[in-house]
C-alpha cells in the first residue's frame, strides 16, 4: 500500500512538472509554429506647447477650455494570441472623444510643432516578458481631426523560446492603417499586423514603418505647395 502511495505521489510530481515546463507554442496541423502570447498595451499623452491641455501624462487629456473643448481618452487591452511568421490583425485598444458642438482641435503658430503627443506601450507577458513602446506626435490643429505628424509605425519584441532548428528572434508588430488621425468627437479603433521574424527582418520591417512615414509626409508637402 505505501509503495502504491509513493508512485502515485511520483506521478502527480512529474504530470505537474510536465505542465509547468509547458513549452509556450503550439506545432499547428499544417508543421508550423505558433506562439502563445500574452498583450497588455497602454498609452500616455503629453502636452505640448502652450494649448490649453490638462490630464498630461495619463490616458486621458482634455483640450480648450469652456465650450470649446474635448476630452481624449485611450483604452488599451489585455488579449491572448496565437502568433506565426504570417501577419496577422490584432486590436490595441481605442481612441474615444467627447467634444462640445464646433469644437476644433487648437493649432500652434507653427505647423510643425505638434499639439500632443502620444505613447504607446506594448507589453509580453508570454512567452518571452518584454515591454515595447511607439511615440506619436499630433498636429498641426485647426480641423475635426488630428493627424501624426511624426513618428514610426513599427515595434519589435524580443523573443528567445524557440523549438529545435527553429530560429525566430522578435514578433513585429506594425500598426494599420498608418498615419491616421484622431477625430474631433466618436471613437477610432488601433489595430495592427503582428508576426515572428528572424532578426534581419525584424530590421527590414522597421525600415519600411520609417519609410512609409517619410513618404507620407512628403506627400502631405508636396499637397500644401503652390502649382
Amino acid at each position: 500500500m505505501a509503495r502504491r502511495i509513493t508512485l502515485g505521489c511520483f506521478l502527480l510530481a512529474v504530470l505537474w512538472s510536465a505542465e509547468v515546463r509547458a513549452d509556450p507554442f503550439t506545432i499547428l496541423p499544417d508543421g508550423s509554429i505558433a506562439f502563445d502570447t500574452g498583450l497588455t498595451t497602454s498609452g500616455v499623452f503629453r502636452c505640448q506647447g502652450s494649448i490649453v491641455c490638462s490630464g498630461s501624462g495619463t490616458n486621458s487629456v482634455t483640450l480648450g477650455s469652456g465650450d470649446k473643448q474635448a476630452t481624449i481618452t485611450f483604452t488599451g487591452l489585455t488579449t491572448t494570441l496565437q502568433v506565426t511568421n504570417r501577419v496577422q490583425p490584432v486590436a490595441l485598444g481605442t481612441f474615444d472623444v467627447v467634444s462640445t458642438p464646433g469644437f476644433t482641435f487648437p493649432e500652434r503658430s507653427n505647423q510643425y510643432n505638434p499639439v500632443l503627443h502620444f505613447g504607446l506601450v506594448f507589453e509580453h507577458t508570454t512567452p518571452t516578458p518584454a515591454i515595447g513602446r511607439i511615440g506619436w506626435t499630433f498636429g498641426p490643429g485647426g480641423s475635426l481631426a488630428l493627424p501624426i505628424l511624426k513618428g514610426i509605425s513599427t515595434v519589435g519584441l524580443p523573443l528567445d523560446v524557440n523549438p529545435p532548428n527553429v530560429g525566430y528572434s522578435a514578433f513585429v508588430y506594425t500598426v494599420r492603417p498608418f498615419p491616421f488621425g484622431i477625430p474631433a468627437n466618436g471613437s477610432l479603433d488601433l489595430a495592427a499586423n503582428v508576426g515572428v521574424v528572424p532578426e534581419p527582418g525584424t530590421m527590414l520591417l522597421v525600415g519600411s514603418g520609417i519609410a512609409a512615414l517619410i513618404g507620407a509626409r512628403r506627400r502631405r508637402g508636396s499637397a500644401r505647395r503652390p502649382s
